[in-house]
């Protein structure tokens, strides 16, 4: 059994959950042996767009395409997403990743009348800040840094599905490059469901070393 991740972007209007909007959604669903599983997109049409003036002109094509009409209704929109997302479920619940998506696209998400998020996510999240953070950082890399790290390109598009397929890459990256924590991680997941252990269980650090060292050999 390998671990299912899906990497989700959300683009907006403005970064304040309660007075902007989400306009368009970006996923990708990978299997963490590399095969990936499957992609989403979509453009959300409002009846009116909320927002600050340095998110609508960073995202002026798209708002382009919202004025002529263009874009799913967001009944329809979260709709399908959320379908969508269930096929990739364990345990009822998604493993979610993206830069920052707990802090603000989860948030988002929470806050928007047709997605129902607080059972749709499990907990633990997969940040590309983590894997690429240096002890010399004041703060975790902003995506564009993750990707120079990773010797990528480092053009952030703000689109959706390319930072969602971004941050994708970098997590691959990441396990290809740390075979030994990537295996460490999948037997950890197989042992929860072996054991039947509640998803708020603690392993020793011994416990992890003894895994990464099976890993390893």
């Amino acid at each position: 059994m390998s671990l299912v991740y899906v990497s989700i972007d959300l683009e907006t209007t403005g970064l304040d959950r309660r007075r902007h909007q989400i306009i368009e959604i970006g996923a990708v669903a990978q299997e963490a042996t590399g095969k990936e599983l499957g992609r989403f997109h979509a453009v959300i049409q409002r009846d009116s767009l909320y927002g600050d003036s340095f998110a609508l002109n960073m995202h002026r094509e798209l708002i382009g395409i919202l004025a002529r009409g263009g874009g799913e209704q967001p009944e329809h929109a979260f709709g399908m997403f959320r379908n969508w997302l269930h096929g990739f479920a364990h345990d009822e619940a998604v493993t979610a990743a993206g830069k920052n998506f707990e802090a603000f696209d989860r948030r988002f998400l929470d806050n928007e009348k047709h997605f129902p998020s607080d059972k749709t996510f499990h907990r633990r999240v997969l940040d590309p800040a983590s894997m690429y953070a240096l002890p010399s950082d004041t703060q975790p890399p902003c995506l564009a840094d993750c990707l120079k790290r990773a010797g990528m390109s480092s053009t952030v598009t703000h689109g959706a599905l390319d930072d969602a397929l971004q941050v994708r890459d970098l997590i691959e990256y990441y396990f290809k490059q740390h075979p030994c924590g990537k295996a460490a991680l999948d037997m950890l997941f197989l042992e929860l469901k072996t054991l039947g252990a509640p998803e708020g269980v603690v392993f020793s650090l011994e416990t992890v070393n003894d895994y990464l060292q099976k890993a390893r050999d």
